[in-house]
């Protein structure tokens, strides 16, 4: 788990994403999907928007906002859930992608929190379906017991491993997806 805490400016310019994508849903006459309340979707933008924000920081990876472009990918490849209490389980629909990587982001105000990611399939098992509070909105309800540490997210920029004759481990390069960092000269090859 990454905990990340955000400064004013940072949450700001969140939130005014997730505030644009509010108007922008209005403009088009939308519906909040999967039994939001119309009332409650305002700040389900700006939620997600922050919770997507926090895994592009913590990664280092561009983040558009992707304004307008329902079938984007949240951060980079990755699709990211926002909930506010630290230990909520992810939420999965149906529709969602089961070729997707998901990442968990709770937390509220300035502090926030990365708790994993999982594989759509893996995410959307019938077990943690279900009607959890009663409010005749099922979903799939992932427990942050199953996912997998934020440190082996697929694609994100990490360590390879080298082992030495001392039997000891020491990172030998960066890699990214397709593409490498030199460690010491920050060069991409």
């Amino acid at each position: 788990m990454a905990e990340i805490t955000l400064t004013k400016d940072e949450l700001l310019t969140a939130a005014i994403v997730g505030v644009q994508r509010g108007v922008g849903s209005l403009a088009v006459k939308a519906k909040p999907r999967y039994g939001i309340k119309e009332d409650y979707s305002w700040q389900a933008h700006v939620m997600g928007t922050i919770g997507e924000y926090v895994l592009a920081r913590h990664t280092k990876t561009f983040w558009s906002g992707a304004l307008g472009d329902y079938k984007a990918a949240d951060v980079g490849e990755w699709q990211v859930r926002t909930r506010p209490r630290k230990n909520d389980d992810m939420i999965m629909h149906r529709k969602d992608s089961s070729k997707s990587v998901w990442v968990l982001v709770t937390g509220n105000a300035f502090v926030y929190n990365i708790c994993g990611w999982i594989w759509g399939k893996d995410g959307k098992k019938e077990e943690y379906w279900g009607n959890k509070y009663g409010t005749g909105r099922p979903c799939f309800w992932v427990p942050q017991s199953v996912l997998n540490p934020i440190e082996t997210l697929p694609g994100h920029l990490h360590p390879v491993q080298e082992q030495t004759s001392n039997n000891e481990v020491e990172p030998k390069q960066l890699v990214f997806g397709d593409s490498s960092v030199d460690p010491e000269t920050g060069i991409v090859f």
